[in-house]
């Protein structure tokens, strides 16, 4: 979504980024001191599923949406 602001649709930046960064708040909120970043979440809470926690290959594309969020908002807590 975040490249589609970037790519397809840039008069929709402002936006998409409006919708993203919640999701980004809740990825950097629930990130363990080890780096890993929670993917799976409870609906109902948004709390992690503690069972899928810890590493696992979901990490990346969390840790990949976080750093595209960073750049496009310059806000260094991405």
């Amino acid at each position: 979504m975040l490249r589609w602001a970037e790519d397809l649709v840039p008069e929709r930046k402002e936006e998409i980024l409006c919708f993203v960064k919640p999701y980004g708040d809740l990825l950097i909120a629930n990130q363990l001191p080890s780096g890993v970043i929670s993917s799976w979440y409870h609906a109902d809470s948004l709390r992690p599923c503690l069972e899928f926690r810890e590493f696992n290959a979901d990490t990346a594309a969390s840790a990949g949406l976080l750093t595209t969020l960073g750049s496009m908002t310059g806000d260094k807590r991405y």
